[in-house]
């Protein structure tokens, strides 16, 4: 699908050729249907495109997503206003809706109480002629002025952007964190980060069980992790000796909060801010991986490795794209969709033999003595 580059010789125009050639399969196929467990049209995608004719940009409802073909004609039915960047939601009309999907894998034990088992169809039902289709799970962290007090610690604050003190202080100890809990905690194993564009980051989880989380069920987990330092637990204990070092190593932060007992302190300051809305809100409009920010027109990136990303060094506009940067981002999403919806052999083969990894895990947590919601 790869357009002639001197019929229309843009950078935003080089940014979707490379798009759709390497990764318009990946993204909007393979990732917004999970390798077919949702049929193209359980699935709503919509552009958000800048009009030549005003100031910013707008959605284009009209024109919905459903295949790769259907993206790339309305990214190239406009010349003169293409597409910032495209977006889906778990909504679609109940009328589509003829086929659930269901995973026939047994209930799994999550800590603090939390359900975790498949379903058939969505227990919330069919609200105002719409059918809530719930997907990947999202956790949004965006490092605002109300979520995090940055007054004194940088040049930045106030300001809609992020420089590599704030994030190296706030941003990568949070997905450090998040990292620990979902892959040692919780035991989530297909999982992947993306740099916003701007100044946070997002994190898809897309293991098969947690794609078919209800409402209720999203809305308890994102509520647990967001306070899961309020409880006296190992689990605690282990984001305090993370956050610790970071809060000891910068001098303003230790400063400010003189008098008030440090691990409060250290949780107060460093502990991640989620977006609990972005992860319980099946209606909201999710901007998908490799999508161009429409405020900073900075390609939304995927991080492989979150304890050496720095978003001065991965600020890639819509001009600096390449064949090799491009297959880079790639990576991560590819292998979680393999670790999550990869050949049945090697599913069952991973299922009957577990790991040494698996098995520490299961230990550490009963040693934890997780608590009950």
């Amino acid at each position: 699908m790869k357009r002639h580059l001197a019929q229309m010789p843009c950078q935003r125009t080089l940014f979707w050729d490379y798009f759709f050639e390497y990764a318009g399969d990946i993204v909007l196929c393979d990732l917004a249907t999970m390798r077919g467990t949702f049929r193209a049209e359980q699935r709503v995608m919509v552009p958000r495109i800048e009009l030549s004719d005003h100031a910013g940009e707008t959605f284009m409802p009209n024109y919905i997503i459903r295949t790769v073909k259907d993206a790339h004609d309305v990214v190239f039915r406009f010349p003169e206003r293409l597409p910032l960047c495209m977006e889906f939601s778990g909504v679609c009309p109940a009328h589509h809706v003829t086929r659930h999907p269901v995973f026939p894998t047994p209930k799994r034990e999550l800590p603090f109480g939390l359900e975790d088992k498949p379903r058939e169809r969505d227990r919330e039902g069919v609200r105002m002629g719409a059918c809530t289709w719930l997907g990947e799970l999202i956790i949004d962290v965006d490092l605002d002025d109300t979520s995090y007090n940055r007054r004194n610690l940088c040049s930045c604050v106030g300001m809609k952007t992020c420089c590599d003190t704030c994030w190296a202080l706030f941003m990568s100890p949070a997905m450090q964190v998040l990292e620990f809990l979902l892959r040692d905690v919780f035991e989530f194993k297909a999982y992947f980060f993306v740099f916003s564009g701007r100044r946070g980051f997002h994190c898809w989880i897309i293991d098969k069980q947690v794609v078919m989380w209800t409402i209720t069920q999203r809305k308890a987990f994102i509520e647990k992790v967001s306070r899961l330092y309020e409880d006296d637990t190992p689990i605690a204990d282990a984001v305090y000796q993370m956050l610790e070092p970071i809060f000891d190593g910068f001098a303003p932060l230790q400063k400010r909060n003189a008098n008030i007992e440090k691990r409060i302190a250290v949780f107060k300051e460093l502990y991640p801010k989620f977006d609990c809305v972005v992860t319980s809100d099946t209606t909201h409009n999710h901007k998908l991986p490799l999508m161009i920010h429409p405020a900073t027109g900075n390609v939304c990136v995927t991080i492989p490795n979150v304890s050496e990303f720095v978003p001065s060094r991965e600020r890639y506009k819509q001009g600096d794209i390449s064949e090799a940067t491009m297959l880079r981002w790639l990576e991560p999403i590819v292998q979680a969709l393999d670790v999550a919806y990869g050949e049945k052999e090697q599913e069952e083969s991973d299922e009957e033999e577990e790991s040494e990894k698996t098995r520490d895990a299961r230990i550490r947590r009963e040693c934890w003595e997780i608590p009950e919601l």
